[in-house]
């Protein structure tokens, strides 16, 4: 009787056992599977760098005491800075990002109209002691420098107020310039968008002239037009690629056409509904720099393509 009883506790133990490596293995199981969802459910968070349909937050920042000891530094008369073209921002506690525009030596550069010497104007990007003005980097845009007549020269370039964060420990800067042929009659123009940061005191762009707004079409200075245009809305997504976060940009392209009317040469006025197309871009970081595929189709002005 004694061995009976025993043997049943043994059994009754042993299931005992079984049921709670069971439930262990159950539990263990279940929060493998919570954190799995948990991970499953992480939504893309987008933080907008530029949008269209807002107005663009540019640095209103100009260190101007800090210019003069870099104009210094850089070898170049303050005078011939074109302040108005130039703009800074704050990068840390200790570092100041210009961009300078300045009157450069043109002798070497080529004759102007009517064999005269133009004004030559070169645009630099500068990373500098906030101190001192001590330059720890400079790059010259070649894009960026222009003739005093030339047609097509860029505008100003702005620095946006705001840094970019790209991961956890690297900031851009970005910067928007606008060319345009100045023509009542060709109505191209391109905003171009570019970021910038400073890697191991170096200057780095992380992303050059992708096109955030371009404008395509003619006139006939009157009331008739036909204009194709491109707008974006650029933002920062949490997502990564090769250690940098992506960048996606939303387009709008956009088709308008006037026709102004003539009775006396039996034109009719019209307006054309405007037409739209939607697409959407993400730029990856490939390990250098964001990498984008140019882009130069009009999605109606076909006869421009």
């Amino acid at each position: 009787m004694k061995n009976y009883i025993l043997t049943i506790g043994t059994l009754l133990f042993l299931i005992s056992c079984g049921k709670s490596e069971k439930s262990i293995e159950s539990e263990k199981s279940q929060n493998k599977f919570t954190v799995n969802l948990e991970e499953s459910e992480i939504k893309e968070v987008e933080t907008t760098i530029y949008n269209y349909e807002n107005d663009s937050d540019f640095s209103r920042e100009l260190d101007l005491a800090l210019l003069a000891k870099v104009a210094s530094n850089l070898k170049i008369k303050y005078e011939d800075i074109t302040i108005d073209n130039s703009s800074s921002i704050t990068y840390n506690n200790k570092i100041t990002f210009f961009v300078v525009s300045y009157k450069a030596d043109t002798k070497e550069k080529g004759p102007g109209i009517n064999d005269e010497i133009d004004n030559y104007f070169e645009r630099k990007y500068l990373f500098v002691n906030k101190s001192d003005g001590k330059i720890l980097d400079q790059e010259l845009d070649k894009n960026l420098c222009f003739f005093d007549d030339e047609v097509g020269q860029p505008s100003k370039t702005y620095i946006f107020k705001n840094l970019i964060q790209l991961n956890e420990t690297t900031n851009g800067i970005g910067l928007s310039t606008e060319f345009s042929s100045g023509s009542r009659i060709g109505l191209w123009s391109e905003q171009k968008f570019t970021i910038i940061t400073l890697v191991n005191n170096k200057i780095k762009k992380l992303l050059y002239e992708y096109p955030m707004r371009k404008t395509q079409g003619e006139s006939n200075v009157g009331g008739s037009f036909q204009m194709e245009v491109l707008e974006t809305a650029i933002s920062v997504s949490n997502k990564k690629t090769n250690g940098f976060f992506d960048l996606k940009v939303a387009k709008t392209f956009s088709y308008e056409e006037e026709v102004e009317e003539d009775l006396e040469n039996g034109i009719e006025g019209k307006v054309a509904p405007v037409k739209i197309k939607k697409e959407a871009e993400r730029i990856q970081y490939n390990g250098s720099i964001y990498s984008f595929k140019a882009d130069d189709k009009y999605r109606f002005l076909l006869d421009y393509n």
